[in-house]
């Protein structure tokens, strides 16, 4: 379970409560404050919209300060400065499209497409968040391939 300070945002009709510009799920007042619980697949859907989108700033605002990244398939680690910087610098102009997002408590996985003109992978990405933010974050990717031929496939 995250939880995060909430600003009060003025709106037309009333007071909106926010954290960090997004609704929160679910309210709470602690010792007179009141604080929010983020649900973590919604945080995996702002990362991915954020990235999406090229926002490289806001893409640093959603990670923690100790936030640690890693590559299953090439055993790379970032840490957020370098995994901003990856994002950023990586050749081309490629959309990053979550397809399905799911959570529990501060953990929360989902699976992506990544594509540019000429080419596509999938990712699967697992989060942790802590107070709102990215905390670790654990990739694997694959490439698009060709489905293997009928002799490698067992009879039906």
């Amino acid at each position: 379970m995250s939880l995060a300070v909430v600003g009060v945002d003025e709106r037309k009709r009333g007071v909106r409560r926010t954290v960090r510009g997004r609704t929160p799920t679910a309210l709470s007042v602690v010792a007179g404050s009141v604080l929010a619980m983020t649900n973590a697949s919604e945080t995996m859907r702002e990362l991915a919209a954020v990235i999406d989108a090229r926002d490289w700033a806001r893409l640093q605002d959603l990670l923690t300060p100790d936030f640690r990244g890693r590559y299953v398939h090439t055993g790379e680690t970032f840490d957020g400065e370098g995994f901003v910087a990856l994002n950023r610098d990586y050749p081309g102009v490629w959309r990053f499209v979550l397809e399905d997002a799911v959570g529990d408590g501060d953990r929360a996985a989902g699976r992506s497409t990544v594509f540019n003109d000429d080419e596509e992978h999938h990712v699967a990405t697992f989060l942790t968040v802590r107070d709102g933010l990215v905390s670790e974050l654990v990739e694997v990717w694959a490439e698009t391939v060709d489905a293997p031929s009928a002799d490698r496939r067992p009879e039906a």
